[in-house]
């Protein structure tokens, strides 16, 4: 017992824990010995009795399957609107019109992009650059203003993050 530590004398633990492998050791030698006795036509009865014991927990499985089907079609909602990687890029003049940087108007279901980028390195003290988040909330409805930043003058930081939020209808 060197090495063992301090140990509860009354702990049985370890003692139980060998005689559950000893049990379950004696019940699959009981199992072989049964099925050696057991003719051929008694081992093909007990298969057919388990099958049919397994139909019964299982039920009609065309309705699990349609209850599969129902899952996995949910499941395929969702993924097929995970959000995808997507880099775009461009170039932009600041010439007075209204231009859109980024938009995705027909999405495959809920989508998260994550942000969009703005380099203005080149941009000069004497212009102005408004940006605006829009957001549709309706499958037909039109966008919907949600914010308005304006940038005049050379930014201190030349690169811009707008973070973006997950949508549904573009």
């Amino acid at each position: 017992m060197a090495g063992d530590g301090v140990r509860n004398p009354a702990d049985l633990t370890p003692v139980l824990d060998n005689l559950d492998d000893i049990d379950a050791a004696i019940e699959v030698n009981r199992l072989l010995i049964l099925i050696v006795q057991a003719g051929i036509a008694e081992v093909l009865d007990a298969i057919d009795t388990l099958e049919w014991i397994l139909l019964v927990a299982l039920g009609d499985m065309s309705v699990t399957l349609d209850a599969i089907l129902v899952d996995t079609t949910a499941i395929r909602a969702q993924t097929d609107g995970l959000p995808v990687l997507t880099e775009t890029g461009g170039t932009i003049t600041t010439d007075g019109n209204v231009q859109d940087l980024y938009i995705n108007n027909a999405p495959g279901g809920v989508f998260r992009p994550i942000c969009v980028k703005i380099d203005f390195t080149n941009h000069t003290a004497g212009e102005t650059v408004v940006i605006t988040t829009n957001y549709r909330i309706t499958a037909v409805g039109g966008l919907t203003l949600q914010d308005t930043v304006t940038f005049a003058g050379v930014p201190a930081s030349p690169l811009i993050n707008i973070n973006l939020e997950p949508n549904r209808f573009g």
